[in-house]
């Protein structure tokens, strides 16, 4: 069986063979920013319009403050949100499958190791229980020895066995 570290080298191996372009950390970074940047610009033009906007009374003097500041500030928190949940997302899912794909590895080994284990013992004890069936003990064969074992053992409610499940 392979050990932890084998596994982790030969995944590193696979990773490598699979030829996938490595992510730019820089480039998504500086989305991850400009969205932030652009949704604080947003904030900050609306809050302008607003302020240009309460100056008068008249509606129509209005207008082109909502029209400039809400909706240009409007557009920008969204572009900017937008970009932020996209790259920061990106960055959160990678690292989610990358170990994903380790733990489920890990437990993959686990399972073989438990049916390696598993193996051993029905070999262990077919083998103890054809010995005493070819040594005359209980009969003509494997199955009759499984069968009288097996008979014996429920009598006491317990096996005596210890790799027996």
């Amino acid at each position: 069986m392979e050990t932890n570290h084998q596994r982790i080298d030969q995944f590193k191996q696979e990773l490598a063979d699979v030829n996938v372009k490595t992510p730019v950390d820089q480039g998504e970074r500086t989305y991850l920013i400009a969205g932030m940047a652009l949704a604080v610009v947003g904030l900050v033009v609306i809050l302008i319009g607003w302020w240009g906007a309460s100056g008068t009374a008249i509606v129509a003097e209005q207008i082109p403050y909502l029209i400039s500041g809400g909706v240009l500030g409007l557009g920008l928190v969204v572009i900017g949100g937008a970009l932020f949940v996209r790259y920061s997302l990106t960055r959160y899912l990678r690292f989610w499958v990358i170990r994903s794909i380790y733990e489920e590895r890990a437990q993959a080994d686990r399972q073989v190791e438990a049916l390696e284990r598993l193996e051993v013992a029905l070999r262990e004890t077919a083998g103890a229980r054809g010995a005493s069936a070819a040594a005359g003990v209980g009969g003509a064969g494997p199955v009759a020895a499984a069968r009288q074992a097996h008979v014996a053992d429920a009598g006491t409610g317990a096996s005596t066995d210890p790799t027996a499940f």
